[in-house]
């Protein structure tokens, strides 16, 4: 059995012999994020085959959303992933949500995708997995040996681990490997935001992102920990509770503040807040109501009225301009809400406070 120096070598000898230099070589390197509307690498040939439909309970088990089909449960990730196919091909069972209209958020189908090597696939918060052997579905017919390095980003750091087939035999290491690193979610996100872009650069930066993310990861695995895999064999997604602590949670609240700040003029909602946090969307509320004794909708509207005041007083726009700016299509509206708040208009607010001092 190997060690965990072992293993921390062989994951390092992964990262720059085989996926790092195939990500500077762009030509031959696919990336895809699995969301919708998916777009693949040109002259990429991934297999979708469509599969049957899911029912979504809309239950929590255990942190997870549920999705039923006539074989399997499948469960919707927390935290983004990373797959890199090394060697050989795999086969993936994604069930991807929805994301406009009516059915935003629905996973009513599933589709299994045939990645060849040099291919690496970010999975983002949502996407649905089998609850077993959730990183593959099947290999090919015949068996194709593969190998492939996973990335499992958390808030603050990522777990490394790899997986083979021969002949037909999934197989894992014995443990995960943990690269404390605040700002590999940062740079996943960015990644996320390039690859649904449509600039003219977008392979550039995508590729950018994705070689600044594998080399802090290299340079990471020096001061990686052992972690428990989970008992069937299968890597195991972990839970806010895996994971809880106080700086962990700092973390997550602080993505998430920050986010509702950078975002006070466009319509927010708890599902695109806890989405940029990593977590759903009931943690994040707790969370909200535990260390901030206050809730996410609370918090957006002190946010915007923060903004509004600053600009009533330092600023000569108008009241219709600061209403867009913090988020109110209509000025009628930003007016009413401010009044409740302030008990006075933002016209009054302004003149009294250029007077007073705020």
């Amino acid at each position: 059995m190997k060690n965990t120096s072992d293993v921390i070598i062989e994951l390092r000898q992964i990262l720059s012999q085989k996926i790092i230099p195939q990500v500077t070589a762009k030509e031959s390197l696919n990336i895809i994020l699995a969301r919708r509307p998916l777009r693949l690498p040109q002259g990429m040939q991934a297999k979708r085959r469509p599969a049957p439909g899911l029912k979504v309970d809309g239950k929590l088990k255990s942190g997870f959303f549920l999705a039923q089909d006539t074989k399997e449960t499948m469960h919707a990730i927390w935290f983004p992933y990373f797959c890199c196919v090394v060697e050989g091909e795999i086969d993936m069972r994604l069930g991807i949500p929805v994301r406009q209209g009516k059915s935003r958020g629905v996973v009513n189908s599933y589709d299994i995708f045939t990645l060849s090597s040099n291919c690496v696939l970010l999975i983002p918060p949502g996407v649905f997995f089998p609850e077993k052997n959730m990183h593959w579905d099947q290999p090919s017919v015949p068996p194709v040996d593969s190998r492939v390095f996973w990335l499992h980003i958390l808030p603050n750091g990522a777990y490394c681990h790899t997986s083979t087939t021969r002949k037909g035999v999934h197989s894992s290491d014995n443990f995960d490997v943990f690269v404390p690193d605040n700002q590999l979610g940062t740079i996943t996100e960015i990644l996320t935001d390039e690859l649904q872009s449509s600039h003219s650069d977008i392979a550039l930066s995508a590729q950018s992102a994705l070689l600044l993310l594998m080399l802090r990861v290299q340079n990471g695995l020096s001061n990686g920990v052992r972690t428990a895999k989970s008992q069937n064999g299968g890597a195991q997604e972990a839970t806010v509770s895996d994971i809880s602590s106080t700086g962990v949670n700092s973390t997550i609240l602080e993505r998430a503040c920050l986010y509702i700040q950078k975002n006070r003029g466009v319509p927010l909602d708890i599902d695109d807040i806890s989405t940029h946090a990593y977590v759903s969307p009931s943690h994040l509320a707790k969370l909200f109501r535990t260390e901030l004794k206050t809730t996410v909708k609370k918090y957006v509207l002190e946010q915007r009225m923060e903004a509004a005041r600053s600009m009533l007083i330092n600023t000569e726009m108008s009241v219709q301009e600061i209403a867009r700016f913090t988020g109110y299509i209509q000025s009628p509206q930003f007016i009413r809400v401010f009044k409740q708040v302030h008990h006075v208009t933002p016209l009054k607010f302004r003149q009294r406070h250029r007077h007073h001092g705020y």
